[in-house]
């Protein structure tokens, strides 16, 4: 009987994982017609920097509940302007080192950062092909070249008819990595409150 018990059990867990699979594929795939929706009719120009303000909320959001819970005051000593953790590239290099992201995402995230710098620097550039990107669209492609959901994407995608192909790509690949990061944040849980004292040091 007990034998029997345990196996139910099993079931039920892989069942749950599995459902907890489509639940993120189910987000992600929302995540994404929302953020190509609210851009569809926007230039590169403002997909890349906007997205990557986007990108960077949610970057705060997951560091900010991967951290002891405080005080706005106190957060806002690590992250507001000029503070340590203001700028996108010191939250993508911490999300990093605390293992939100892996070393993909990280590069991915970078490039991301470099594309949106040359927009900010031109301001008379629109799309992809008045700026110089090819190195930061290179390490995207590299990074996104096995990955059939991009691919599925920029072919599907309501863009791949109106634009030239590294724009579709660069516009798909944006929106799938924040709906991930978007996704990331709801499955993070606030870490535990632990007081280290000196009486316990002695102790």
């Amino acid at each position: 009987m007990e034998k029997n018990e345990e196996s139910k059990s099993v079931g039920v867990v892989e069942m749950i994982a599995e459902e907890r699979t489509k639940e993120m594929r189910e987000k992600v795939l929302k995540n994404v017609v929302n953020f190509i929706e609210e851009f569809h009719d926007e230039s590169d120009r403002l997909v890349a920097i906007v997205g990557t303000i986007k990108m960077n909320d949610l970057l705060e959001q997951a560091i900010r509940k991967s951290l002891l819970s405080v005080s706005n005051k106190e957060h806002k000593r690590l992250f507001d302007d000029l503070k340590p953790l203001s700028s996108f590239s010191s939250k993508v290099h911490l999300a990093y080192r605390l293992g939100l992201i892996d070393k993909e995402f990280r590069n991915a995230l970078d490039a991301v950062r470099v594309i949106r710098n040359s927009f900010a620097h031109e301001d008379s550039s629109k799309d992809l092909q008045s700026v110089d990107v090819t190195k930061p669209l290179s390490k995207l492609r590299t990074i996104f070249k096995k990955d059939r959901q991009i691919m599925q994407f920029t072919d599907l995608s309501p863009w791949s008819n109106e634009h030239p192909e590294e724009t579709n790509f660069f516009r798909t690949t944006i929106s799938l990595i924040y709906a991930h990061l978007g996704f990331l944040v709801e499955l993070i849980e606030q870490p535990k409150k632990v007081k280290l004292t000196m009486s316990l040091i002695i102790k």
